[in-house]
């Protein structure tokens, strides 16, 4: 017994200087706070066949999840080429033509990351959640990439994929 506290003895005596000295750096542990649930009214995920053809991509718009707070699509690239989809920051445009959301700064970067296996298997799937806009369902939705660009710039063409979103 007295060698067990000798031991553990010896061995704060041996971290304690370390630590002080930041050569060992202090231990902390940091709970996470509990998520707490979401908040879900009129949930919607939708299978959808909205997509975009061009010669050598295809964007599909896979299915739409309808939160009480955020409108989040799914879609999938079939492409080799070495366009970038999200060079600008996407928007959500409403029937009228009009600009209602941008995409969460999370899941754009979640995006971009997903994208890059288009390179290496010639599709990737990714999610854009975007703040849900006002109103009561249906809604006629576009998706469009690259807003600031011409559709047919090589590197960074603006794609549009209307999707129609109903209860």
């Amino acid at each position: 017994m007295s060698q067990t506290i000798i031991a553990t003895l010896a061995l704060i005596l041996l971290l304690v200087p370390m630590q002080l000295c930041g050569l060992f750096p202090p231990t902390t542990f940091v709970f996470p706070p509990t998520p707490s649930p979401p908040t879900i009214v009129s949930p919607i995920s939708t299978p959808l066949s909205a997509t975009h053809r061009e010669d050598n991509e295809e964007i599909t718009i896979d299915t739409v999840a309808v939160l009480s707070e955020t409108v989040a699509l799914t879609f999938t690239v079939h492409s080799m080429d070495p366009t970038e989809y999200l060079f600008d920051t996407p928007v959500l445009r409403d029937s009228a033509g009009e600009e209602i959301a941008t995409p969460l700064p999370e899941s754009l970067e979640e995006a971009r990351f997903a994208l890059l296996d288009r390179i290496t298997q010639g599709q990737a799937t990714a999610c854009l959640e975007f703040p849900r806009p006002e109103g009561e369902l249906p809604w006629t939705l576009t998706l469009v990439f690259n807003p600031e660009h011409e559709p047919g710039d090589y590197v960074a063409p603006r794609v549009e994929v209307e999707v129609e979103v109903r209860p």
